[in-house]
């Protein structure tokens, strides 16, 4: 984020945007823009990195097939592409042995197919399903139907209330009962989340 953004004047993204990522994250665009050359470094390193894995020849991170690793390291840079203002981090990142081709083939895989729903139309479908049973199993110190709240790391949202029915290395799950569409699970990502008693 700070390579992509450090150096984007704040009327770029609006006052809208920027209040409620201060409310939410605390975000302080003075404060990003002096640490820009230092977090633009830090993505330069991991780009450095990627390069010497490549330099065997592989075409991803783990050999022949895409992986996590290789989602993490192409949604970030993704991003620091895409933003205009990042466009020489951009530039240095991708200029590195093998990355840009590394680059070319994951852009190749797309974002799958895509259709609009409006809200209403999401809850409808909730509303019309049931969730399917969970599997996995819960880490102690939680134990499995304890009311818990899970709530993201850095983040001033509220946290997400329910029934604890998945906690584990792959994920956590949340059982809920929502006014409009009925029995739901929430999934969440184990990393970067809190799971608090309710």
């Amino acid at each position: 984020v700070g390579a992509a953004m450090g150096n984007m004047p704040a009327a770029a993204m609006g006052a809208v945007f920027i209040a409620d990522r201060q409310a939410r994250f605390g975000l302080d665009m003075g404060a990003m823009g002096k640490a820009a050359p230092h977090l633009t470094g830090q993505a330069l390193v991991a780009s450095v990195w990627l390069a010497d894995v490549l330099a065997d020849g592989r075409p991803f991170i783990g050999g022949g097939a895409p992986g996590h690793g290789d989602l993490a390291l192409y949604s970030n840079m993704w991003f620091v592409k895409a933003v205009p203002f990042a466009a020489d981090a951009a530039a240095r990142m991708l200029g590195q042995p093998g990355v840009a081709d590394w680059y070319a083939r994951m852009a190749a895989f797309g974002h799958g197919a895509r259709t609009e729903i409006s809200g209403d139309e999401a809850i409808a479908i909730a509303a019309s399903a049931q969730p399917l049973a969970v599997t996995g199993r819960v880490d102690a110190p939680y134990v499995a139907g304890m009311a818990a709240a899970v709530k993201s790391e850095g983040s001033n949202d509220p946290p997400v209330a329910g029934t604890l029915a998945r906690c584990d290395e792959s994920g956590i799950t949340l059982l809920r009962q929502g006014e409009r569409c009925g029995a739901v699970a929430v999934h969440f990502p184990r990393l970067g989340q809190l799971v608090l008693p309710a």
